[in-house]
């Protein structure tokens, strides 16, 4: 019988920095044990620290940078509505859109790494199960009312929200 393979999640603390231990085939329970905080941390750290493109770029640039990018794009047509709080707000919609491009790539922070297109391509979708389900219980263990549906906005589904922040995954290309 195979056992699901174990990787380790770096988690800060203000004692001392620790890895937790993590089987892949518990994933949900051991994200949902860890405080959203603690969570958050960990994966900022992991994905600061994870080259994108496979550290194949001119200048360092890292999956936490894109992932903080895409929350940006995500924002755009909103932009101008934050630059006068006092006047405006951000929709729900348009917040939750943005904390699902934040946390895209968090599966990759999780042990996974950037695996890079062509690669990707070749594996013929063998990880996506795994990330996709993956980034289900990031967002279940951060903010479960975004894989909720919303009563009302142009984005009302998780699907819809996703299917929109990969749309963004691609245009941001151009501009990477």
């Amino acid at each position: 019988k195979l056992r699901a393979p174990w990787f380790a999640l770096y988690v800060p603390s203000s004692d001392r920095p620790r890895y937790h231990r993590v089987r892949l085939d518990h994933l949900a329970e051991d994200l949902a044990s860890l405080q959203p905080h603690t969570l958050l941390c960990a994966l900022g750290h992991a994905l600061c620290a994870l080259p994108r493109y496979g550290g194949q770029t001119p200048t360092p640039y890292s999956v936490g940078a894109h992932s903080l990018a895409m929350a940006l794009y995500a924002l755009r047509p909103w932009f101008s509505a934050i630059a006068k709080p006092q006047t405006h707000t951000v929709p729900t919609y348009a917040a939750a859109l943005a904390l699902v491009a934040l946390l895209h790539d968090g599966p990759e922070g999780l042990g996974l790494g950037d695996i890079i297109s062509p690669i990707k391509r070749h594996l013929h979708g063998a990880t996506k199960a795994w990330e996709d389900a993956a980034e289900r219980d990031i967002l279940t263990a951060l903010c479960p009312s975004v894989l909720e549906d919303a009563p009302h906005g142009p984005l009302t589904t998780y699907a819809a929200k996703r299917a929109h922040v990969g749309a963004l995954d691609l245009r941001i290309l151009l501009d990477e």
